[in-house]
């Protein structure tokens, strides 16, 4: 499976490296410059620049190229979804997570058979930025989330 992520902080960064972690394939796009809000974006993510600043236009075609779309969202957490693309007859699935991963386990074999049965290759992982909530850690939240999640998948 080839996880396709962007390059933001939070839940696209947190799928990047749980992806990297499970020696899964990553691919998508990310903005010009490889900008990030906290850097520029590491070499070590082979993301395509794209030569423009928007976020839509990103996300848009990060989900052209993906089967799916996985939109994890913690809870209590402002997130604009309208920056997120639709595209007739491509499917997308949004999962509430928890702060406490004991909430979400039960989420992870839920999600695992959607991409079994859907037969998902590759799979755009989106959501929330760092920076939307400084009290609550997406990034460790989402990346124990897809770990898991990777970890069953690999089973399979």
């Amino acid at each position: 499976m080839i996880i396709i992520s962007g390059d933001q902080t939070g839940v696209e960064r947190a799928a990047l490296n749980a992806a990297l972690k499970n020696k899964l394939e990553i691919n998508g796009y990310c903005i010009k410059e490889r900008l990030a809000e906290d850097d520029i974006l590491s070499s070590k993510y082979k993301l395509i620049e794209l030569e423009t600043n928007s976020y839509s236009t990103r996300n848009e075609e990060n989900f052209k190229i993906a089967d799916k779309m996985l939109i994890l969202n913690i809870s209590n957490i402002k997130f604009d979804n309208e920056k997120l693309p639709f595209i007739e007859g491509k499917e997308s699935k949004t999962i509430e997570l928890k702060e406490d991963f004991e909430e979400n386990k039960d989420k992870i074999p839920l999600i695992a058979t959607w991409i079994k049965k859907e037969n998902v290759q590759k799979l755009f992982i989106t959501g929330q930025k760092q920076s939307n909530n400084d009290s609550v850690d997406i990034y460790n939240i989402t990346y124990t989330f897809l770990d898991n999640l990777f970890k069953i998948l690999k089973k399979a």
